[in-house]
């Protein structure tokens, strides 16, 4: 037995409404309040009975679940795009970022002999566009070591002297 907390009734377990977070499993309320209640709700939100408001409920919960499988379906259209458009996303970027025609960019890479501009290696992968961070200025094409080792550094000629002279004198 057990007493409702809105109509002050004690009644069966059997008449409250099951709840998980609960001491004893059940509502506080029985069903019979609580009914009672959800249809006044409805009714001061402008439903005509309480079954209406969860049909709205739920069918707005289904469209956004549309609502989010579009949102996949566009994310896989746009990999596939990027999958499929390698090279003109590369001219892209390098006109947007670097202000770099395809032209000039061939030029440049013809100048240097499709050859990294410090370790002198044939290009197997897209060369790294290296240049000034202050000035923007383009200093040349780089693979992908020597341009993460000036970005490491911090295109810091001091630091770079450094580990020159470690590498030179460095053995212990």
């Amino acid at each position: 037995m057990k007493t409702c907390i809105k109509c002050g009734i004690e009644k069966d377990l059997s008449e409250f409404s099951k709840r998980s977070g609960a001491t004893d499993g059940t509502r506080g309320e029985c069903k019979q309040c609580h009914n009672t209640r959800q249809t006044k709700w409805a009714k001061s939100h402008g439903y005509k009975y309480q079954s209406e408001y969860y049909k709205q409920y739920f069918s707005k919960k289904i469209k956004s679940r549309r609502k989010i499988s579009t949102q996949e379906e566009s994310i896989k259209k746009v990999k596939d795009y990027n999958l499929n458009n390698k090279k003109k996303r590369q001219e892209y970027y390098r006109k947007k970022l670097y202000n770099l025609t395809e032209l000039e960019y061939l030029k440049l890479l013809n100048k240097q002999n499709n050859k990294c501009a410090i370790c002198s290696q044939t290009f197997v992968k897209t060369p790294h566009i290296d240049h000034n961070h202050i000035t923007g200025k383009i200093r040349g094409l780089l693979c992908h070591k020597c341009n993460l080792m000036l970005g490491l550094c911090n295109d810091n000629i001091t630091l770079l002297n450094n580990a020159i002279g470690y590498l030179e004198y460095g053995d212990l």
